[in-house]
C-alpha cells in the first residue's frame, strides 16, 4: 500500500518503521529537515520537508497516489485541514490525530462527516479508557468495549482451585444467573470457540462477553472480581487526566 505519514514523532517514528518492516511504499512529511533526514537514513522511505497542510508539499509528496493518509501533527486543525486537503486531492482513506477535548464530544462526528476522515484517533482518551478498565475491572488480562461502551469484552484466567475447573459452559450457564457470554478459550497455545459441552480447566484463558451490569454480577459470583478503586485521586491536568476524569464521574 502506499501510504503517507505527516509529522514524524517518536510514536510515528515507530509507526513508519513497521510500515516499512511491512513493505509498504511510505512518504514523510515534516517541517523538520533533520527529523526527515534521520527517518530516511534509517529505513527504506521516502521524505518531503515541508508542511504537510500545505498544497504544494502534498503534491510534491503524491499525496493523490495515497491509499492511506495520516497526519500526527500537533495540531489538531492542522491535521484535520492536511486530511481534508489530502482527500480532496485524492487520497483514498485519511485519518486524523484528534486530541483536543473540545473536538471529542458531539462535534465530532459532524467534523468527521464533513471532512470526510475515515477515522480519527485520540491517544490521550485511548490511554485514559485503559486506566480506567484497570479500575473497573483489576482482575481482567484484558478489555475491550463496543456499542458506545455498553458491551464489554474481558479476558480472564481461571486459576488454580477455582470452581470453573472442570466445569462445561452449560453448567456454567445453569449456575451462574448472568447474561453472558463465553466466546473464547486459549488454552496451551490454542485457541478454541467452545460450544455448550466444552470443559473449563484451570489455566485457561477465556474470553467472555455481557454489559456492565451483568460482567460485574457474573464476576462477583465467581469470586474473582478484586476491589474496586471507590476513592481515585488524579494528579495533573494533562488531557489524559481530563479524559479520565470523565470515564470516572
Amino acid at each position: 500500500m502506499k501510504i503517507t505519514v505527516a509529522g514524524c514523532g517518536k510514536i510515528e517514528m515507530e509507526i513508519v518503521a513497521a510500515l516499512a518492516a511491512e513493505g509498504h511504499d511510505v512518504v514523510t512529511v515534516d517541517i523538520d529537515a533533520d527529523v526527515i533526514n534521520l527517518i530516511t537514513n534509517v529505513h527504506d522511505v521516502m521524505g518531503v520537508i515541508g508542511n504537510a497542510s500545505d498544497y504544494e508539499t502534498l503534491v510534491e509528496a503524491n499525496v493523490e497516489k495515497a491509499d492511506i493518509f495520516v497526519a500526527c501533527m500537533d495540531s489538531d486543525e492542522q491535521n484535520m485541514l492536511a486530511c481534508f486537503l489530502a482527500k480532496k486531492m485524492g487520497a483514498e482513506d485519511t485519518i486524523a490525530r484528534i486530541r483536543n477535548p473540545e473536538y471529542n464530544d458531539n462535534s465530532l462526528g459532524f467534523l468527521r462527516k464533513n471532512l470526510e476522515l475515515s477515522l480519527a484517533l485520540n491517544p490521550e482518551l485511548l490511554t485514559a479508557q485503559e486506566m480506567y478498565n484497570i479500575l473497573k475491572f483489576p482482575s481482567a488480562v484484558r478489555i475491550e468495549s463496543f456499542s458506545k461502551r455498553n458491551l464489554e469484552m474481558i479476558e480472564i484466567i481461571i486459576p488454580q482451585g477455582s470452581e470453573l475447573g472442570g466445569m462445561n459452559l452449560i453448567k456454567m450457564r445453569e449456575k451462574y444467573n448472568a447474561n453472558f457470554l463465553v466466546c473464547c478459550v486459549q488454552r496451551s497455545g490454542s485457541v478454541y470457540i467452545p460450544g455448550g459441552a466444552f470443559e473449563l480447566k484451570a489455566g485457561d484463558k477465556i474470553g467472555i462477553t455481557a454489559s456492565l451490569p451483568e460482567m460485574s454480577k457474573l464476576l462477583k459470583m465467581l469470586g474473582v472480581l478484586k476491589k474496586k478503586a471507590k476513592h481515585t485521586m488524579i494528579l495533573g491536568g494533562s488531557k489524559i487526566a481530563f479524559y479520565l476524569a470523565a470515564l470516572i464521574n
